[in-house]
């Protein structure tokens, strides 16, 4: 009430126009005052309560896939002085291509 109270632009208009036009007039000025604040109060909240989930939803989702890249970092960090010799990386290869070629014959097959 009393931030309602104090001079400023809305008081300014509503009495301009009551000066102006008289006190039937005004009523419009402050019926329009009062649903432009109504509107930013609500565009206020909501924009905020659409931060704060933005907020929550970024941390969720960087803390999971953050946490699943970390893991396989971590085992392939493991697995690195395996894969070393010639012979296991051609190994590796030719495992990842028969897994692909697989899944590309499903896929042919299925659709």
């Amino acid at each position: 009430m009393v931030l309602a109270s104090t001079p400023g632009p809305g008081v300014f208009a509503t009495i301009s126009c009551a000066l102006a036009s008289g006190f039937v007039a005004a009523i419009a000025v402050v019926i329009g005052t009062v649903l432009g604040d109504l509107i930013f109060l609500l565009l206020a909240i909501f924009g905020l309560a659409l931060v704060i989930q933005s907020i929550v939803i970024s941390a969720i989702i960087t803390l999971i896939v953050g946490g699943v890249m970390l893991f396989y970092a971590y085992l392939a960090s493991k697995a690195r002085f395996f894969f070393q010799s010639e012979t296991a990386m051609r190994n590796l290869n030719r495992t990842a291509a028969g897994i692909l070629l697989g899944v590309a014959v499903l896929i042919v097959f299925v659709e």
